[in-house]
C-alpha cells in the first residue's frame, strides 16, 4: 500500500470521531465486570501501541478492542444473555 493510500485511510478513521464505553453501576458486579473488561482493554491497547503496522491500522485495532470490550462489559451486565448485549437499559 502506498504511503497516499495510508493517509487515506488514516483521515477517514480520524473523520469517524471518539469510540465510547457503556458502562453500567446498578449493582458491585458492575465494578467487578468493569475492571476486569478494562484490565483486558488496557493490555490489548497496550499491545496495539507497539505493533510496527501503518497508523491507520492500528487505530483499526484500536477501534476494535474498544468495540468488543464495550460488549463485554453489557454482556457481563446483562447475564451472559447474547440477545440483548447491544445494549443495557437502552444504553448502547
Amino acid at each position: 500500500m502506498t504511503k497516499k493510500e495510508n493517509q487515506y485511510y488514516l483521515r477517514k478513521l480520524e473523520q469517524e470521531g471518539s469510540k465510547r464505553l457503556t458502562i453500567p453501576m446498578d449493582k458491585i458486579e458492575h465494578l467487578e465486570n468493569c475492571l476486569c473488561v478494562v484490565c483486558e482493554l488496557k493490555e490489548e491497547l497496550e499491545k496495539i501501541k507497539k505493533q510496527r503496522i501503518p497508523a491507520y491500522l492500528r487505530l483499526l485495532h484500536t477501534r476494535h478492542a474498544i468495540d468488543q470490550a464495550n460488549y463485554a462489559i453489557k454482556l457481563l451486565a446483562n447475564g451472559g444473555d447474547d440477545t440483548v448485549h447491544k445494549s443495557y437499559k437502552g444504553a448502547v
